[in-house]
């Protein structure tokens, strides 16, 4: 189950992003795109996700909310056509959403967190238009506030539901979006399981040779391939 990222959520998109040709024709795996809350035809916006960089903290909990029970209601409907395994894997904010859902869920067989936020804040401030930053104390924003709302929806406050060793994390040393010390909170936090670096940034890097044979490898140790 391949959960996108913010602005996918479209075939084409989604099909490129995750390199669907070479996990369905050479893995052998079966695929199924799960469309976020907000994003391609759920979304109202000129660009897919528009409305999860409105600044509202506790409307995008509940668009987190709902992401999470519709990513669990397809596991549901997967196993019910008789699948005999399920892996979950996210990019993005699909990574943030999958490492979630892998906390609510023991039922899947594997989880792979690709290039996956943990903390709302700070890629909020990280990615905060410089406007915003220069006049932060004239707009008021507390955001210790909006750390400790939305902290509830972080995967770093759930104990996974999966074993270490089918934890699996992907991340670039050159993301700029989401920069490298959220997955490496997570791996602290998931206790230390395998993380595989590649070189490159937050968009481009996902097309780096190494994502795939790092998510191939993945999947055969789980005996999903």
């Amino acid at each position: 189950m391949c959960t996108h990222g913010f602005a996918m959520g479209t075939p084409l998109v989604n099909l490129n992003g995750f390199s669907a040709r070479y996990l369905y024709h050479d893995l052998g795996l079966n695929l199924i795109f799960p469309c976020l809350p907000l994003h391609g035809p759920r979304g109202s916006g000129r660009l897919s996700g528009t409305e999860v960089l409105e600044p509202d903290y506790l409307n995008l909990m509940h668009t987190f909310t709902q992401a999470i029970w519709d990513v669990r209601r397809t596991i549901h409907w997967v196993k019910s056509r008789g699948a005999k395994g399920v892996g979950l894997y996210g990019i993005s904010l699909g990574g943030y959403i999958s490492a979630l859902v892998s906390s609510l869920v023991s039922e899947l067989d594997c989880v792979i967190a690709s290039i996956p936020m943990v903390d709302l804040t700070s890629v909020a401030r990280d990615n905060e238009p410089w406007l915003f930053r220069r006049y932060d104390n004239e707009f008021e924003v507390d955001w210790e506030v909006i750390r400790a709302v939305t902290h509830v929806v972080s995967p770093l406050s759930l104990e996974p539901q999966l074993s270490r060793d089918r934890r699996f994390i992907c991340a670039g040393t050159a993301d700029r979006v989401v920069r490298p010390n959220h997955a490496r909170a997570l791996w602290r936090h998931w206790d230390r399981p395998e993380i595989h670096w590649f070189s490159g940034s937050h968009v481009l890097g996902m097309l780096h040779p190494s994502v795939s044979e790092f998510v191939a490898r993945s999947v055969r140790s789980v005996g999903l391939v």
